[in-house]
């Protein structure tokens, strides 16, 4: 196993501040909202974030049970765990049905570089489908460059082969999920996030 923390590509603690203050400065953010942290790797997110959300108000969702179990263990204080409740979901079909009730806040940070668009589509129709009313996705793409080859037999192997999809491919898969989708910006070495809420 790689390290901890360049599993999930390093800048460990740029990243880890920069998707806090995203989040916290967020107008749908609040602690008391229900957030879902889909891909949630080794903690990187989730040890800052988890302090700040109510008790049972966080889940996190990854393919690796592993690595997770390991940035729990390294980075969150387990009386933290037993304060907070954080909930664990682990498998790589996106598959969400172990949720009971609605999710506020969905959070999808370099994930989608990583899946074909076959598990990117299951993946948003699983979230539109736990997602509340008046929820929000926040998801990070990258933008199609020149020569890139995409294909649909991508297995994440912690390598730098990435997806880089077409904006208007990337909308299309909030669009076909019941979402309505806006370009927020762009993230220092992230790509474009993207913004989805129930049409």
């Amino acid at each position: 196993m790689r390290d901890y923390k360049h599993y999930v590509g390093g800048d460990w603690e740029w990243v880890q501040k920069y998707q806090l203050d995203f989040i916290k400065n967020s107008p749908e953010f609040s602690p008391d909202k229900t957030f879902l942290d889909l891909g949630c790797g080794s903690m990187r997110l989730g040890s800052a974030l988890i302090p700040e959300l109510n008790e049972g108000r966080y889940i996190g969702l990854d393919f690796n049970a592993e690595i997770v179990k390991i940035g729990i263990e390294k980075e969150i204080d387990p009386q933290i765990i037993e304060e907070k409740k954080p909930t664990f979901i682990f498998n790589s079909e996106f598959n969400l049905s172990e949720i009971e009730g609605k999710v506020d806040f969905v959070w999808i940070y370099q994930v989608f570089i990583h899946v074909s668009d076959t598990l990117v589509e299951a993946a948003m129709n699983n979230v539109a489908n736990k997602l509340a009313d008046d929820g929000v996705v926040y998801a990070t793409f990258t933008e199609i460059q020149k020569g890139k080859i995409v294909n649909d037999n991508y297995v994440y192997d912690s390598s730098q082969w990435t997806f880089h999809r077409p904006v208007e491919r990337i909308e299309e898969f909030f669009n076909k999920a019941g979402l309505k989708v806006e370009q927020i910006g762009n993230i220092p070495k992230s790509g474009i996030i993207f913004k989805g809420t129930k049409l």
